[in-house]
């Protein structure tokens, strides 16, 4: 039997007990670090481009959308 019980780090200086594959992906979607390279890999896909200084104004708003728990379609 595997345990999946972990305390995981996620760079805020704080550790987290997860208890399964879901629990981890719903942390690591709330972190505002995961959302900005998120945002920023959405935009690189988007531009089929290596993004510049100029994307991240993009990347930015999609960005804070995401923190509000919109989707990117709003």
């Amino acid at each position: 039997m595997i345990d999946p019980v972990a305390d995981v780090f996620f760079g805020d200086g704080n550790t987290k007990e997860i208890h399964n594959a879901q629990e981890l992906m719903q942390q690591v979607a709330a972190t505002p670090k995961a959302r900005q390279l998120y945002a920023q890999r959405l935009v690189e896909f988007a531009y089929g481009r290596q993004p510049n200084s100029f994307d991240q104004c993009v990347a930015d708003q999609i960005g804070a959308k995401l923190a509000t728990n919109a989707t990117i379609l709003n």
